[in-house]
């Protein structure tokens, strides 16, 4: 099994995913361990396979990176209350996505700070504080989501939560 695991996890990591569950066909889910079955189960999600990722996920809930692999699949599919569950005890920008699409906003904003400080969590913070109509924090949040990168402008000018914003002098200042 170990052999197969191996084969498998490579050429998954290479994106030959055909190849990749050809040895994960090979190893029996039964007594499987959890450490395999969350690789099988990346695999599955990769494949786009979410009813086997899942089951595989399942069978790896012990392993800790499995809860954080099931979260990003519910991420991609928008099941976003079911990646939020998931996700909201690794406090990544991931989990602050996942609550904002569930409409968490202010499970969102309190885990943008608790991320390590970028552009991109400014950004997700200010857009979580002005779907709570918190307008001085989310305006604060933007300013410094522009300042770590500047391409944040354009993105708040078209974003449909600042659209109340956009006779904001303020707002127009960190856009222009």
């Amino acid at each position: 099994v170990t052999m197969l695991n191996n084969m498998m996890v490579a050429l998954t990591e290479q994106g030959r995913y055909d190849e990749a569950h050809e040895y994960a066909e090979r190893i029996p889910n039964y007594n499987i361990s959890p450490l395999v079955a969350n690789n099988k189960g990346v695999l599955y999600m990769y494949m786009n396979e979410p009813r086997m990722a899942n089951t595989m996920f399942e069978l790896a809930k012990e392993v800790p990176s499995a809860q954080y692999n099931h979260g990003l699949m519910l991420l991609c599919d928008e099941q976003y209350a079911a990646a939020a569950d998931k996700l909201d005890e690794y406090n990544h920008v991931n989990s602050v996505v996942a609550n904002l699409g569930a409409g968490y906003h202010d499970k969102a904003a309190r885990n943008t700070h608790m991320s390590l400080p970028t552009g991109e969590v400014y950004y997700l913070c200010a857009i979580a504080y002005a779907n709570d109509g918190l307008d001085e924090l989310a305006l604060n949040a933007l300013a410094r989501a522009v300042k770590y990168d500047p391409s944040y402008k354009i993105e708040a000018l078209n974003q449909s939560e600042f659209i109340p914003y956009r006779t904001n002098a303020r707002f127009i200042e960190i856009t222009k």
